[in-house]
Order: structure tokens, then sequence, then C-alpha cells
């Protein structure tokens, strides 16, 4: 399956329009757009989705560069080269130069006066029949030259304070790439370099900024367009903190284009359940959920959440996926891994103790509670959640009963872990419950998993 298939919210839009912008670049133009989302808002997959789009063209040099994987130097102008170099040879055309000693004597005639000179007149004396491989080979061993000088310039010079070494390794790369976008590859169509940087909100706020700067510097070349995913509101804050002036002014002298992406943390929750839970083959579902559902456990999951963050707009995605991650290797953990909706439940009501109301879980783990029948409804108890939602959303008693008894048995799990020592007790839960209750053998197994898994959780 593509990428493009992969998309189930609808971002081929967006993916259309910035691949249209590509398409339509003037020749020795430039552009540098920005793909604005909150963390959780899909821009990394909205960023598969163009790389996978633009690939298909051959005249185009899509450069993939991941700032949070590659930030193990000091300075990202390293990683960068590096990348453009794995990308040039990675081209199946790429021709490894056989006639070492031919190149070593072109890179030596190559000074900083006639930088450019040399090199227009070094692409045709390597260049067999003008082929494409060639100039890609050629362009290899200049920008190996220049990482080479950059690692001296940054690492021994403290980072750039050789402001003269700085520029000059800026221009000769900038000019190796002009060069290159002023061939044709032999469908004769216009050559192009496409930068797709990813990861910037994940670095430090320091770097965040670096990173910016060293792009809109080292990418102003003819017939390229570059393609940044951030945090706006993330990236305006880090500069007001570390540079006192105004975040939103100083992105705008980067950036021509700006694309929004936004998705609601409702959404989120669901797709990101659905996807890597629900959909997962290495999980074997008693019954199939449907989005019924899911749509009631995202409710009952946000109804727990809304008093720690004050109301269900606060909660945060970067907290959602903490918690869909927590679920997804506990229900890892179960031997059989097999599960249905009532654990989805249990383990996001457990989860939710653990993490928003201690005292509550500490009871729960400790079985220091002794009558547990109304945390959710039993028979003779109806929920708040379920009354709204069977009104707003279900419309059927049918499937009143349906969520009724699924939290029947989530309260079964429950009152059996907390007095399980005394059978008697024991049995006259399971009387109490009797409507709903589905536990296979194994539960108390799943049980002790479950909580001993949550407690581990840090703080």
């Amino acid at each position: 399956m593509s990428i493009s298939e992969q998309d189930k919210i609808g971002r081929e839009e967006v993916v259309d329009k910035i691949c249209g912008l590509v398409d339509s670049l003037e020749k020795d133009k430039n552009f540098c757009l920005a793909l604005n989302g909150a963390w959780g808002s899909g821009k990394s997959f909205v960023l598969s989705m163009i790389e996978e789009k633009l690939l298909q063209k051959s005249e185009y040099i899509v450069i993939k560069y991941d700032a949070w994987k590659n930030n193990f130097y000091s300075d990202p102008l390293i990683a960068i080269l590096y990348c453009i170099l794995d990308t040039l040879r990675s081209d199946p055309k790429y021709t490894e130069f056989k006639y070492k000693r031919a190149i070593k004597k072109v890179l030596k005639q190559f000074s900083e006066k006639k930088f450019t000179e040399t090199l227009q007149k070094s692409f045709p004396k390597v260049a067999v029949n003008n082929q494409w491989g060639c100039f890609l080979g050629l362009a290899v061993e200049i920008i190996k030259s220049v990482i080479k000088e950059a690692k001296s310039s940054i690492l021994d010079n403290d980072l750039f304070n050789d402001y003269k070494s700085y520029q000059t390794l800026l221009r000769e790369t900038i000019i190796v790439l002009n060069v290159l976008t002023s061939k044709q590859k032999e469908t004769d169509k216009q050559i192009k370099i496409i930068l797709l940087v990813d990861e910037i909100d994940r670095c430090l706020p320091d770097e965040q900024l670096k990173i910016l700067e060293r792009v809109h510097h080292l990418f102003e070349v003819n017939n390229c367009a570059v393609i940044v995913a951030l945090n706006r509101e993330q990236v305006t804050s880090t500069y007001s903190k570390i540079c006192g002036g105004n975040g939103k002014e100083y992105l705008r002298k980067f950036f021509d284009y700006n694309f929004e992406l936004s998705m609601s943390n409702v959404e989120f929750f669901k797709n990101e359940l659905w996807d890597n839970i629900v959909e997962n083959d290495e999980f074997k579902f008693v019954e199939v959920v449907s989005k019924k559902q899911l749509e009631f456990l995202q409710q009952f999951v946000f109804q727990e959440m809304e008093p720690y963050f004050g109301s269900q707009s606060n909660i945060d995605n970067r907290e959602l996926y903490r918690m869909l991650n927590y679920i997804f290797n506990i229900i890892k953990s179960f031997p059989d891994k097999k599960v249905d909706f009532p654990y989805l439940v249990l383990i996001s009501y457990v989860l939710c103790c653990r993490l928003y109301d201690k005292k509550q879980f500490v009871n729960l783990k400790n079985k220091k509670i002794k009558e547990l029948f109304d945390i959710f409804e039993n028979k003779n108890v109806v929920s708040p959640l379920l009354l709204v939602y069977n009104r707003r959303t279900l419309g059927t008693s049918t499937h009143y009963t349906l969520y009724s008894e699924c939290l029947n048995t989530v309260n079964y799990y429950l009152n059996t872990w907390s007095i399980n020592e005394d059978y008697q007790k024991r049995e006259k839960i399971a009387t109490v419950f009797s409507d709903g209750i589905s536990a296979t053998p194994d539960y108390m197994q799943k049980l002790e998993i479950i909580f001993n898994k949550i407690d581990c959780i840090a703080d």
C-alpha cells in the first residue's frame, strides 16, 4: 500500500497544492514553504506523501533532512551536506568515477576566486557524452571535499567564528548545486532540487533556530524548493525567549508560502487508536470494535482527563499519544494478545487513575476498596455519560444496553480484583454483574499484567 493510500483524513488536497507549486516553479527561481501544525497534526505523514509524489518525476532531486535524527553534529550544516551527498549517490544513474587522478587534478584547480569558472569548465571534462551520472559523480566528489573542509572549519573553529570560512563553504555548495540544476537529464526536463525538512519541533530550542538559519543560507539555489514542517507557535515562542524579539517577524523572512495543518485532539485520539491498536494485526480482538464504540471510549477517556486539564479542549495530543502508547504496550504484554472492548475501557480507566488520580489508583492496586459497585453503573446505577451519549449519539436503547453491559464487565473485573481473596464475595459480584460478562478464564492474569504495567509508569 502506498503512503497516499493510507491517507484517511483527506490530506491529498494539501499535498497536491504543494506539489503543484514545485511543478510550476519558474526556471532559476526558488521558494521556501512552511507546513505548520501542532504536534500530532500529521506533518511527517504529509511530508512523506509529498516525497512519494515528487519522486515519481525523474528530474526531481528530493532530499529528506530529519533534523532530530541528524542532530549528532554540533552544527547542522554538516548533517545537511551529508543528506545532499547520500541523495545524489542514491540516484540509479550515479556513476562513481574510475579515474580518481583526473578528479583530483580538477579539484586542485579550484580556487576561491575562480571556483565558479573552474567548476563550469570541469563538468564537460569529466562527463562522458554529457551523461547525467557523470555530472552527479563530480558533484559528489566536490561536496565530499566541501564536507571535509566544513568539518575542520566547524569543529575546530568554535562553530564558525571564522565568518569568512563559513561564507566560503556555503558559496561553494550553492555553486555546485546551481551548476547541477542548470544541467538536464536525458529526459530534457528541468532539474529541480526539493529539500524536505522534518522533526524541527523535537530539537532543542537553540538548535531549532540554527537549523532554520542554515537551511535559509544554504538553499538559496536556483530551481530549488524548500519545504519545512514545523510548529510555528513553538518556534516563535523559542525565538522570543532566546532572542527577545518578535518570533512571527523572524519566521516571515524565511517563508514565501504557509500551509496550515489542523487536527483536533478528538480526531487524533480516535485515528491513533484505530490505526495502531484496533487494526493492529498483532492483536486478536474477540469481537469487531465499531467506530461507535471508539467514539464512546474517546468520550469516556476525555471525561476522566477533563478535571486534570480544566477542559477537554486543553487535552494535549502529546499526552494522548503517551496514553495510547501505554495501552498498546499493555495489550502487547498479554500472552495470547486477545482483547475486547471492555478491556480497552478497563485499561483506559486504570491508566487515567494512575496518571490523574493516584489515590484512587493506589486503592485499586492495593485492593483497599471493598465495594466498587458505584465506580460506573451497575443494574441500579445509571451513568451520566451513558445518558448523554445515548440521547445525543446512539438514539436507541439497544446501544445503551451494549455500553451498560461493557461497563458492567469492567466493574466486574475491578471488583473481582479488589476482593478476590474472598470467594463468597466474588460469587456475589458475579451474581450482581451477571449480565454482559464475557470474561475468559485468564482474565485474572491479564488484570495482574494491567496493574503491574501501569504501576511502573514514570511520573
